[in-house]
């Protein structure tokens, strides 16, 4: 704890160094975290990166009010639960559209009909 808040004020005063060591030091438990929440290595790999480039981003006006490893673990639950909402809403456009889609193919009732111009009853 004291560890992290000495890295973590280091790296608001533009240490390299200690963005470095942060990484290294939380880098295996984020990853395992994204793995078992997306059940998916490379989509953990991707989290994980994904979660340290906006950490190095956010520099000065970074607020961590708890410990670090706790604020970097919520970073990783939360891309995966934005994730997982952009997938599924990927998946309702999709839907969607299909629906959409016009089909030249015709309805119950006009192969009825066609089907009476092809064979037409004669009465006895």
């Amino acid at each position: 704890m004291v560890e992290d808040r000495l890295l973590l004020w280091r790296f608001k005063n533009g240490s390299e160094d200690a963005l470095c060591r942060i990484y290294e030091k939380y880098r295996n438990t984020l990853l395992k975290l994204a793995a078992a929440l997306t059940n998916d290595t490379s989509a953990a790999e991707d989290i994980v990166q994904d979660v340290f480039v906006s950490f190095a981003q956010s520099g000065e006006r970074l607020k961590v009010s708890g410990n670090l490893h706790g604020y970097l673990a919520t970073s990783v639950a939360n891309r995966v639960r934005n994730r997982y909402r952009a997938k599924q809403e990927q998946q309702k456009v999709g839907r969607d559209r299909a629906r959409q889609v016009p089909s030249d193919s015709k309805t119950p009732e006009q192969w009825a009909s066609y089907g009476e111009e092809l064979n037409p009853t004669t009465p006895f």
